[in-house]
Formats: structure tokens, sequence, C-alpha cells
């Protein structure tokens, strides 16, 4: 993020400052405004503001200047501070304009946050991301997603995403416009067809996608068509023994078929062999700390 430029004051021309603010989407669209605000009003009450409108919890709200045409294009951009600082004082002066009224563009990340999955700048493009799934605001639809936190792209080029809003995984086509359901979706449980929270997904050899359930403290395995999946690590409850996982978030399937699990809770790594009923504990599992290991 760049520096905050130098303030601005608040009267120009012998009247107060008025900023007419527009909200866009990273997509472009316009999404709140425009509306004409008082340069004075506090950018965390334009936070306030916005949140309220979208629907958005405040703290999922971020606002980050548009000082160009194109903020995606533009290295000219700084969030807006979420404090009771002045726009006047936040943005200083965008337009350098003696005008009474000045449009500042804002762009919401909240999409980016909670609700789509944007690749990384192409060649070509810098600065720029591609929205390749969801961008539709929060929702069950399957042209949305809500809370998504991992991704995994297949040999296929497909890419499927574990939503916890949603509690489900969905797969994503190269070039498609909305999903295919390929796990959960059925609500937040631990029945067979149900996940809860789920974190890492990953795909093994015979094309079976495999979701961490840090909700359930498990992680399931999901054969192509598969309206069940059947648990293949954890599923004992929270827990440090070695058949148990507590909040496993991220999750790795190698040649051989051998699991590898991130607990969160146990702050621990663990290796899970095909048909095993426990794992091996690979990296950590000393408790949270970042010291360097006991000595033998």
């Amino acid at each position: 993020m760049r520096p905050h430029p130098t303030p601005a004051a608040t009267r120009v021309g012998g009247s107060t400052r008025s900023l007419v603010i527009r909200v866009r989407a990273l997509s472009g669209a316009s999404v709140w405004g425009p509306e004409a605000v008082d340069a004075s009003t506090s950018s965390a009450e334009l936070r306030r503001r916005v949140a309220t409108a979208l629907g958005h919890p405040e703290g999922k709200v971020r606002l980050v200047l548009q000082l160009s045409t194109d903020c995606l294009a533009s290295g000219d951009v700084g969030e807006l501070p979420a404090t009771d600082v002045s726009l006047a004082e936040a943005i200083g002066n965008p337009a350098a304009s003696s005008q009474d009224i000045v449009e500042l563009a804002v762009v919401l990340l909240t999409e980016m946050l909670d609700s789509q999955v944007c690749a990384r700048a192409l060649p070509g493009a810098p600065g720029r991301g591609e929205v390749v799934a969801g961008g539709n605001g929060r929702g069950q639809k399957s042209t949305q997603l809500a809370g998504p936190r991992g991704v995994f792209v297949d040999v296929s080029g497909r890419l499927l995403v574990a939503e916890t809003g949603n509690d489900r995984v969905t797969c994503w086509v190269p070039g498609a416009t909305s999903s295919i359901l390929v796990a959960g979706g059925e609500g937040r449980g631990d029945r067979p067809w149900q996940l809860s929270e789920p974190h890492g997904v990953c795909v093994d050899n015979a094309g079976a996608v495999l979701v961490a359930e840090a909700g359930n403290h498990r992680v399931t395995r999901w054969p192509q068509g598969a309206e069940v999946g059947e648990v293949v690590a954890g599923g004992r409850g929270p827990g440090s023994e070695l058949g148990q996982l507590d909040t496993p978030m991220g999750i790795f399937i190698d040649q051989r078929g051998a699991l590898l699990v991130a607990e969160a809770g146990n702050s621990r790594v663990t290796l899970w062999r095909p048909g095993a009923t426990q794992g091996e504990v690979v990296a950590g599992g000393r408790g949270a700390g970042g010291g360097p290991p006991p000595p033998p």
C-alpha cells in the first residue's frame, strides 16, 4: 500500500467540500452509490454505511481507494483506514480540483475475501486478476460462493473450491459461469452426506475428492458421482490421539495415496497411509510455538 497523500482542506472555494462516493466490486460493477458524503465523515463511518447497505459484517468490509480509471491496473491505490480519521485526511486531494464535489471511486474487497476466487495476474496484465469462480455476491446458487477457503486445480484444469459458508465443495470447469456440486451442500453436520467447515481440498489418483472438515475433525473422500463421503482420517472427535484430528485445515495426497493432514488444533502434520486407522506425526505435535526444537 502506498503512503497516504498530504491531507487536503475540507473547504474549497468557501463551501464545505463533498465527495461523491461510488463503491465498485472488483469486477468494476457499481454496488453502492453514487452518494454525496461530507468530507468530514470518518472513514470508519463510511465503511459502516457500506457494510450495512450491502448486508456484510463490518469487519469483513475493506475499502481501497481507486484513484485512476482502473484500480486493478494501477499501483496508485491504498486501503481506506478503518479509523475515525476524516475522509479529507484519509484521501487528501485525489482530483486536485477546485470544485466543491470530488468524485472518488472505492473498490470493495469483501467479494475477494468472501464470495469469489480470483486467479493470479496473467502475463501481459500486471496487477489485474481474473474472476474464475463466484463474483456474484455471497449465496448458495451455483453461480455464487460463500466463504471460499480451500482451492485445488486438477490435471484437467477443473477448479475445486471448499466453501465454509455453504459447507460444500463445488467444481468449476474452465470458462464456466456456474458450478457443479461435488460434496456436501446439505447443511452443516456430521452425517455422511454433510460437511462442516470444509477448508482443505484435493483429488487422488482415482479422481475422488478429499475434503478436510475443520468442524467435524475429519477428512472425507468423495468418489466421482458419490452422494456421501467416507471417512479416511479422524472422525472420532477432536483430540490428540493418533486416531484423531483436531481442526484439520490443509491436506495433500501423494502418488502412492498417502495423505498428509495439517491440524491447526494439534499444531502438527500427520501422515495417513491408505487404509490406516491412525496417523503418524511427521511434523510438530509438541504444542504451538515458534522456538527451536528441544535438544534430544
